[in-house]
């Protein structure tokens, strides 16, 4: 006698992806530490797989997109109303920090990253488009981490910026960005580069500080 099991609805198939997530993430060795109140964790189906979460503050929120995945990741959130989102079906390894009071790290759909850092600081955003490529070793920040003084004044001389990187940007290996950087949808920076400047969409940018070699360019993920 053969055996027929019942078919699942689409709505049923999208609850048990929903429950089986979360234990996946548990199987392989995810963790999770809050303290604080108020936070929100969206996860719809994403997969985590030996990942480190923390938060702590106030009403933070996390969102992980649809069918993203993630691995050897630490996420780490510290401060009040920071924000987190990684888009839809993202791969990314890597370390990501919101600290300080409203910060924000935003990637776009379909971005990926092997082992990048991120760290979005004093309330200044760090935004990523759409379908971005995240090569090994890059560190992204939007504050120089402690503060220069003019003697004079006493006043502090390098307050942190936002930093903005469009749509289908490629980031190559190495390659460190600083506060207050714009990069244009398209555009790729080159190995070991340091961008401290704004890069107009679809250039080609490369050096210690980056400059632009060559515009306009186009790049693929597949080799042609």
């Amino acid at each position: 006698m053969k055996l027929q099991f019942p078919r699942l609805s689409h709505v049923d198939k999208s609850r048990l992806k929903k429950l089986i997530a979360p234990l996946y993430s548990y199987i392989y060795s995810t963790r999770i530490k809050k303290s604080g109140r108020g936070h929100k964790i969206e996860w719809s189906d994403a997969i985590l797989r030996n990942c480190n979460i923390s938060i702590h503050g106030h009403s933070n929120i996390l969102k992980f997109g649809k069918g993203c995945r993630l691995r050897n990741t630490e996420i780490r959130i510290e401060g009040d109303n920071c924000l987190i989102e990684i888009g839809n079906r993202c791969c990314w390894s890597g370390i990501l920090v919101a600290e300080d009071d409203n910060s924000e790290i935003s990637i776009g759909s379909d971005s990926t990253a092997i082992h990048a850092t991120i760290v979005s600081s004093e309330g200044q955003p760090i935004i990523l488009g759409d379908d971005c490529m995240i090569s090994k070793n890059v560190d992204i920040r939007s504050s120089d981490g402690h503060s220069i003084i003019d003697p004079d004044t006493g006043k502090r001389m390098n307050p942190a910026r936002s930093i903005t990187i469009g749509n289908h940007v490629w980031i190559g290996a190495g390659v460190t960005i600083l506060k207050g950087v714009e990069i244009g949808n398209g555009s790729i920076v080159g190995c070991q580069s340091l961008v401290t400047q704004i890069i107009e969409e679809c250039s080609l940018a490369l050096g210690i500080p980056a400059k632009v070699i060559r515009q306009p360019i186009a790049w693929k993920r597949e080799r042609i």
